[in-house]
């Protein structure tokens, strides 16, 4: 009778742990393990080069982040726990003063990468294009800062090797607006030029020559590399100035240039070596030394 009844129990719990499971619907909509990281460059379309602070905003599930690109166009979301990600579908919106806006929607599962032309909008703006140099010796200055401003905005934009710069001013609703442009570079005199740019055309400054602030204890490090036979200008060799106080690398311009900035730190001159190398070609060490203000290699 007991054996029976245990049975019949048996038969009951087994009944109703299958209607159970049956009740409860499978479920493939849960979150994502892991971590993905958004990241990615803002280019201009006519040149290539990165657009610096345009602005990005970043939505999925409910939610909206937001960074701004750095010189080089370059920008990064770091980490996003996709544990917490409810809703997969992603947006990424560009916006830059002077450009039209772009927009691009995603599945946010995995790393991402994004290469981002944005196309500059003449319709309420102007360009303004240029290329820093030292006065004396007309090579290109790395690393110079050109500000730009007009009424309730100011924009920035952060030398490459080749010196070139490139800003957009949004002119709104006027046809022409009298701005104002501040360079700067580390060791020398910082220089303010005032223009009027017109809706629709660009404004080419050439060259932005910049003097030595004879104050300063900046020495700059300058030359060419150049193929030993035929004489042409080697472009994109890597070019690492080693000192006892500083250590830089760069890749050389469309023309072979380099260029380094030192601050001396109140030292009359100072020693180091340049290495040279670039993929075919055997690698070179040269010395070099400079004092204050001016130096090359």
């Amino acid at each position: 009778m007991n054996s029976k009844l245990i049975v019949f129990l048996m038969v009951i719990a087994f009944a109703l742990g299958v209607w159970n499971c049956q009740d409860t619907a499978p479920s493939n909509a849960g979150p994502v393990a892991g971590r993905a990281k958004i990241q990615g460059s803002v280019l201009d379309l006519n040149s290539s080069l990165g657009v610096q602070n345009a602005t990005l905003f970043l939505s999925y599930s409910g939610k909206t982040d937001s960074t701004a690109s750095g010189a080089d166009g370059s920008f990064v979301f770091g980490q996003i726990d996709l544990s917490n990600v409810q809703d997969r579908n992603a947006n990424l919106r560009v916006h830059k003063a002077g450009y039209e806006e772009a927009s691009f929607d995603f599945v946010l599962s995995a790393d991402t990468s994004f290469i981002i032309y944005l196309k500059v909008d003449l319709s309420t703006s102007a360009l303004i294009i240029g290329t820093l140099r030292d006065s004396s010796t007309l090579y290109p200055l790395r690393k110079g800062v050109i500000l730009l401003s007009l009424p309730g905005v100011v924009d920035s934009a952060l030398t490459p090797v080749d010196g070139s710069f490139r800003l957009t001013a949004d002119l709104i609703d006027r046809d022409s607006l009298p701005v104002s442009l501040t360079a700067y570079k580390g060791g020398y005199k910082t220089k303010q030029i005032s223009i009027v740019v017109h809706k629709g055309q660009t404004s080419n400054l050439g060259n932005v020559l910049m003097s030595v602030d004879a104050a300063s204890t900046v020495a700059q490090v300058v030359g060419h590399v150049f193929d030993a036979q035929s004489r042409f200008p080697l472009t994109g060799a890597k070019v690492i100035m080693i000192t006892n106080i500083l250590v830089d690398s760069m890749l050389t311009s469309v023309a072979g240039e380099y260029s380094f900035s030192v601050d001396l730190r109140g030292l009359p001159s100072l020693s180091g070596v340049l290495k040279m190398s670039k993929a075919g070609y055997k690698p070179q060490t040269i010395s070099f030394a400079v004092n204050p203000h001016v130096g090359s290699a």
